[in-house]
Order: C-alpha cells, then sequence, then structure tokens
C-alpha cells in the first residue's frame, strides 16, 4: 500500500493548496525535500514565472541545476508555460494560476494581461 503525499510547512501538515502558495511564492525562502519525480522542477518553474509576473526582471532570477541538461529542461520549461499563457482563455489562465498559488483575489484583470504578456516581454529581452 502507499502512503498518501503529504505536505508540511515548518513541521505542521497542510493541504496542497497551501503548501503551493507557499512554496512557489518568489518572495519566501524555501527549502523543498521530495523523491525524484514529485515535482520540484514544476515549483521551481512555478517560483520562476511568478517572480516574472511580480516584475522581476529575467536577467535578475538565478536558478541553479546540477547539469547543463537538467538548466536546458527548466528554461524550455518556463518557455512553454509562457508561451501558453499568452493564448489561454481568463478560466484556463487563472485555474493555471491558482495551481501555482495565487488566490482568486490576487488574480485580476492587470494580472491576467501581464501574465499573458510575459513571453513576448522575455523574448524581446533576450
Amino acid at each position: 500500500m502507499t502512503q498518501p503525499l503529504s505536505y508540511s510547512i515548518n513541521g505542521q501538515v497542510v493541504q496542497p493548496q497551501a503548501f503551493y502558495a507557499a512554496a512557489c511564492h518568489p518572495l519566501r525562502h524555501v527549502v523543498v525535500e521530495a523523491c525524484a519525480g514529485a515535482g520540484k522542477t514544476w515549483m521551481l518553474v512555478a517560483r520562476i514565472v511568478r517572480a516574472l509576473l511580480l516584475g522581476t526582471a529575467p536577467q535578475n532570477i538565478l536558478a541553479i541545476t546540477f547539469t547543463n541538461k537538467a538548466a536546458a529542461e527548466m528554461r524550455g520549461r518556463v518557455d512553454e508555460l509562457m508561451a501558453a499563457w499568452a493564448t489561454m482563455s481568463d478560466a484556463a489562465l487563472t485555474d493555471e494560476l491558482l495551481a501555482r498559488g495565487l488566490s482568486l483575489h490576487d488574480i485580476t484583470p492587470d494580472v491576467l494581461v501581464r501574465a499573458r504578456g510575459m513571453h513576448a516581454s522575455v523574448l524581446a529581452g533576450r
């Protein structure tokens, strides 16, 4: 029998939504411990796109990986996610942002516009 997934913050078990709200917030310092395939890269990509959403310049974001292959995969995931966001409906984009720890209160029309424009903005800055 497999154990259910457990999410905790400072030793307290929390619901997944609360965990992702904390772990994906780019202004928080976090340590995430998880086995292979648990979603650590997904979470790091979420933190990167949330930092971009807050207005952080891409050249001010540093993510360290163990291999060039992992770095390229992460860069590709960020690029693919921003490209997908550029054409999503409001409902789909809201779901994407909720999954990455934003609250409904945080997701304003301005945030949706900013999320849709991030890909073009980052590409223009390359």
